[in-house]
């Protein structure tokens, strides 16, 4: 039996009472999709969303909120103004001058929420390299930072190390790209799952096949102190260079011996099991005439 139900009346007392106009004709989004595109809206622009510390969460060392990745600034910039008496308008001119972004959880941010720094902060996700910032005097606008040498090392960015070659590294810092940062990493957020399919949190179920491969093309030698380990391969390892532990690619994997392993960012709970091959390792050194 076919029903037809007249909902006028409803109508015309609902328009008296609220004056609200089309309520039934489905133009109107839900208010969840509103708060979800002012939020990416947000996030997108100059100015960000202001956050705490605590809001970040770290996954693989980047940072994220909410779900996003995320980079992270200080848009108060009334210090560094003041102690080199300078304006917003010369760090736009000069962006060395003003406060550096942060793109990894790096030694900066460990202590500052070590020390309980409560200075305010904003996320954002703009791929145009624009922060807004502003100090004390009134004075903001739209400006190009820098971004945090510290997170680069830590994160291993393109190879970057503090260590590493001058001119190479100071061409990856002065080329630095936001969208090319979120692109470069962009399977994290998408493609990769946290603890899908592993044998152990963090790695490839085939990674042992995959380091295999990586020693075998390197000939079983440490990459950074040459060491021959044909005859203890036992003692090379295959090391992630950005601390992603599913980020298999080749530019990614770099196979050290357990000694120079364990001197890799954040690896200091390998120095106890390394020093137990310490002997051996200079040992080997020796006879190998490095």
């Amino acid at each position: 039996m076919k029903l037809s139900v007249d909902f006028s009346d409803l109508y015309q007392a609902v328009k008296k009472i609220s004056d609200i106009q089309d309520i039934f004709t489905g133009d109107m989004l839900p208010i969840k999709t509103l708060q979800i595109d002012n939020f990416d809206t947000n996030l997108s622009s100059s100015k960000g969303i202001e956050v705490k510390l605590s809001d970040i969460e770290i996954k693989r060392g980047l940072l994220t909120y909410k779900g996003r990745h995320v980079l992270l600034f200080m848009p108060d910039n009334t210090y560094v103004c003041n102690q080199n008496g300078k304006s917003i308008s010369d760090i736009k001119r000069n962006p060395a001058l003003g406060n550096k972004y942060h793109i990894a959880d790096c030694k900066t941010l460990q202590d500052m929420r070590l020390n309980n720094r409560i200075d305010k902060y904003h996320v954002q996700a703009n791929l145009n390299n624009l922060f807004h910032i502003h100090n004390d005097k009134g004075e903001e606008d739209d400006v190009s930072l820098q971004v945090c040498k510290n997170c680069l090392d830590m994160l291993k960015y393109k190879g970057y190390s503090r260590s590493g070659d001058w001119k190479k590294k100071n061409e990856i810092f002065n080329n630095f790209n936001n969208a090319e940062f979120f692109e470069y990493y962009s399977a994290i957020f998408a493609d990769i799952p946290d603890d899908i399919g592993q044998t152990k949190i963090g790695y490839a179920e085939n990674w042992q096949e995959i380091a295999n491969k990586v020693k075998k093309r390197a000939n079983y030698c440490c990459q950074k102190c040459q060491l021959d380990l044909n005859l203890h391969p036992n003692l090379l390892h295959v090391h992630h260079i950005n601390g992603v532990k599913q980020d298999n690619r080749p530019e990614n994997l770099i196979p050290l011996c357990i000694e120079c392993h364990s001197q890799q960012p954040m690896h200091q709970h390998m120095k106890e099991e390394a020093q137990k091959y310490s002997a051996t390792i200079q040992l080997l050194r020796q006879k190998q005439l490095i």
